[in-house]
This record gives structure tokens, sequence and C-alpha cells, in this order.
């Protein structure tokens, strides 16, 4: 267990060091991210559960992976509208990382920053993107053009053949001022092309970061290198790489682990604080969530879901054990019994079996969750 009387750190703390970009930047309003707050828990009393699940919508925990990865966006954004280039990112993390959590803020804080009305065109500062279905060349661009409000997107077939689709798609989205594409779920496009379909999405990839003026966010899991390294003018023009990695209790992961449960608490639908609870039982919900966001938040909505219902404002154990039960199924061992005996969730039809988590979480899980 952490030292209570060690600080825990905030979980921008191992931001890298700023770019050559930042000096130039600095005390801009563009370079200063504000996130939204969760509500005071006072507001949450008596509140009725349909609203309290709410509490997850707009949350956002800035896993240090994923703060470095909005402040170097924002910045890319930056140099972008100054220098009337594009560029291009490739952001890798696997189910339940954030890559969701991570489009959703950077679309709000773009949205804000750089959207207003206008009488003669719609203004899409942050286009969100999904792989189309067929995943073509041209379809690529029938969505894009679609998300910028298009309704004649796929009367443009006669452009296609001519060669021309993509020069519009990039004008338009000049004209619609767009500053950021952030395309999710990038490694679905392997799983619906073969290796020469790949090659010409790729392709039209190149082409269309060539004519842009915006930064390009592709967010996917490790699959997604398929499409990146699939043509190699493609993979010049996608010089920046970051992995979003699960947090976890390795070295100063353990300290950072405390920190994020200290503010999902901040957030829970509950009158009360249950963060000395939550503090007590961190080895265990470590154990219970192997550190994947998504899983962790499902868990604590499941337990706060069973105080409300037992009329309290506060987690207790029991609220936890029927929590991991409701949320992984009543067949597996379950952390927080009493009589579990701490190691990971691993073994055959165990809610971890397969999930690849790397050596540092086996080593450590049993040292962390000892005693608790």
């Amino acid at each position: 267990m952490v030292d209570a009387e060690e600080e825990i750190p905030t979980l921008d703390a191992h931001r890298a060091q700023p770019s050559h970009r930042d000096s130039r930047r600095a005390g801009r309003q563009g370079s200063q991210v504000v996130h939204r707050k969760p509500r005071r828990k006072a507001d949450w009393q008596g509140l009725p559960m349909a609203e309290r699940r709410q509490w997850r919508r707009g949350m956002f925990i800035d896993h240090p992976d994923v703060q470095q990865v909005v402040v170097d966006a924002l910045e890319y954004v930056d140099y972008c509208v100054e220098a009337g280039e594009s560029t291009a990112m490739h952001v890798i993390a696997e189910s339940g990382a954030g890559k969701t959590t991570l489009v959703v803020e950077l679309s709000r804080i773009l949205t804000e920053r750089f959207w207003r009305d206008h009488p003669e065109k719609t203004i899409v500062p942050a286009l969100r993107l999904q792989p189309p279905t067929p995943c073509t060349p041209a379809e690529l661009c029938y969505a894009i053009l679609e998300a910028l409000g298009d309704p004649h997107a796929r009367r443009r077939k006669h452009i296609e053949q001519t060669g021309n689709l993509t020069k519009l798609t990039a004008r338009m989205m000049t004209e619609c001022e767009v500053r950021i594409v952030l395309f999710d779920n990038f490694q679905d496009i392997p799983s619906a092309r073969r290796a020469r379909g790949i090659e010409q999405v790729g392709v039209r990839l190149r082409d269309l970061i060539d004519a842009s003026c915006c930064v390009w966010m592709f967010l996917g899991t490790h699959d997604s290198r398929e499409v990146i390294n699939a043509k190699s003018q493609l993979l010049k023009r996608v010089p920046y790489s970051k992995e979003i990695r699960y947090f976890t209790i390795e070295g100063n992961g353990a300290r950072f682990f405390l920190r994020l449960l200290e503010r999902l608490d901040e957030w829970l639908p509950l009158a009360e604080s249950s963060w000395v609870l939550l503090k007590e039982l961190s080895g265990r919900i470590f154990i219970a969530t192997e550190g994947v966001l998504d899983r962790l938040t499902k868990l604590l909505d499941n337990a706060c879901r069973c105080a409300v219902r037992a009329g309290r404002e506060v987690l207790v154990k029991q609220d936890l054990h029927a929590a991991f039960a409701k949320t992984f199924g009543s067949d597996h061992p379950n952390p927080f019994h009493d009589a579990f005996v701490v190691r990971r969730l691993d073994g055959p039809n165990e809610p971890y079996e397969k999930f690849g988590a790397s050596a540092h979480a086996r080593t450590r899980a049993a040292r962390y969750g000892a005693g608790q």
C-alpha cells in the first residue's frame, strides 16, 4: 500500500518537457486547457437514480498519457492555423483505455474555442469520423462530406470518377474551418479491407492530409498500425505516435492509481465522499479492473447504484462486492469477498484470462493488494 504520508501526485505530473513551440505560446489562451468539473457532492442528495447514472457524461480523467495527447494536439492545431499546413497524429490505445473520452474532450475544447455562428456555412472545428462501410477511398470522402453537413455527398460519384473528389473534400473542410479530424476506431479498416484495399485507403488519406490544413488524429488499437504502415508516403505524414496505456500499479503508477480513485470519488453521484474506502480497497479495485478505466467506472457505477438502493450516500465494501458480481458475473472469484486470496483474475474463464496484461501487473498485483 502507498504510504499515507506520501504526497499523491496530480495526474499530469509526468507531462513531458515542453516542445520548442511551448515557449512561443506560453501564456496564450489557446495553450490553457480547462476541463469540466464534477458536480458538488451535496447536489446529489435526493436525486433519482436515473439522473445519477448520467454522472460519467462530461467526465474527463486526465491519465498522464491522455493529458499529453491533449496538450500536443492543441499545440499542433495552433501550428496548422499559423503555418497553413497539415500534420497527423497516431494515438494507440486498447479497448477501455480512454480513446472515446479523448475524442469527446478534444471535440468539446476545440468547439468551444473555434465555433462561431455563420449565416452561410457550418463551422466544424472538430470533425469526428469512423471507418465507413464499405471502407473505400470514395466512401471515406463521402463520410467526411456527410459529417460536414453536405446533403448531396453521395451524388458526387462523377467527381470521384474525374479524380477531383479529394480536392472537393479538402476544400469543404477548409470552408468549414475544420481544425482537427478525430478518426476513431482506425483499426477497423484492416478488418474490412484486403492488403491492396488498405493501401488504397492509405493513399487517399495521404492525399487528404496534403490537401487540407488541419490536424488528423488517427485513434485505434495496435492493429491500426497496419494502415499507417501500408503506404510509406502515409507513414511519413504521421510523425507523431503516442500510446495511451492502462493505469498501472508499477512504481509511481501505484500513486497515480490512488490519485485516479480520488478523482473518481469527486465525480461519483453520491452526497458523501467514499475516498477512505476506495483508498483502503485500492489493491482489490485494481485486481478487479486491471487499471482499465472503462471497467473501473462501470464497477463504481454499479456500486453507487447498490448504495442508493440501500438508502446510503456513501459506498461500503458490500456495494463493491455486489457491483463486481453485477459487472463481471457471479461465477468469478470476487476480490471484495473476505475469503478472497489476492491474485490476478487471469485463470481459466476468468475476466482477464486473455487480457494480455504486461508483466508488471502480474508481479505487482499481489504485493499491492496484500493485506487488503
